[in-house]
């Protein structure tokens, strides 16, 4: 399945996104920053954590994490015959109005 493929793809480039983040923070820690960063500029790396596709990849990546959230719950509810978050049948709100 296309999607299923996709999200193990953006789960492995977030892994790596985090593994970098990482890197960082112990050569931070060690005092070899200038070194890392001129690895990452010689490398290209620097350019490509820094380019525009790179730095939405983590928003695209959480929105796509909460979807899945979000249809684990309706379907949770769904299977015990409830109408999940005020919806009704069609993805339309439900409105009850009383009589006065």
């Amino acid at each position: 399945d296309l999607s299923a493929k996709h999200m193990r793809m953006l789960r492995v480039l977030d892994n790596v996104r985090q593994q970098l983040k990482k890197v960082k923070e112990i050569a931070e820690r060690k005092g070899f920053t200038k070194e890392l960063n001129d690895l990452f500029g010689e490398a290209g790396l620097q350019k490509t954590l820094e380019s525009d596709e790179f730095t939405c990849f983590k928003r695209l990546y959480q929105d796509a994490l909460r979807r899945m959230d979000k249809m684990k719950q309706l379907d949770h509810a769904r299977s015990h015959g409830q109408e999940p978050f005020g919806l009704g049948g069609r993805g339309r709100a439900v409105v009850q109005v009383q009589a006065g």
